[in-house]
């Protein structure tokens, strides 16, 4: 499937995606995620645990991480289940508590969550993200 780059600004073009995010079977909620190819794992803002049914963030396995700042935030995964286009992915995502990932609107699809489970294409050239399933 071909996702089209997103205009987040005046020539300022991301691969960001339409996704559902569901927690132990819950309600799905609509969210989008940035296709990152230079993160590890896949990070969701922590904003978003309570309205998934997590309600308590720091039950999740614990990890610390820097970004390309430098500055370092705590982490919980928790197991989610993730729907891009129809596919369903089980994977374990991280909710980040004092990061940017909230103003910015969107969570990170990364290495671990997205491209192991998916063979993914980016063309700037025709700003679209082409996605298939591994």
């Amino acid at each position: 499937m071909k996702f089209p780059y997103i205009n987040i600004a005046k020539g300022t073009y991301r691969p960001v995606l339409p996704l559902t995010v569901c927690y132990k079977k819950g309600k799905p909620i609509k969210y989008f995620a940035l296709v990152d190819s230079g993160a590890d794992k896949t990070y969701l803002a922590s904003e978003l645990a309570p309205v998934l049914g997590i309600s308590d963030l720091t039950i999740g396995r614990k990890e610390s991480v820097s970004g390309i700042n430098g500055l370092s935030d705590d982490v919980y995964f928790h197991s989610i289940t993730i729907n891009i286009w129809g596919w369903d992915f089980d994977i374990e995502t991280g909710f980040m508590g004092g990061s940017n990932l909230s103003s910015i609107g969107y969570g990170i699809l990364g290495q671990i969550g997205l491209f192991d489970n998916c063979t993914v294409k980016f063309s700037f050239k025709k700003l679209e993200v082409e996605i298939t399933t591994a």
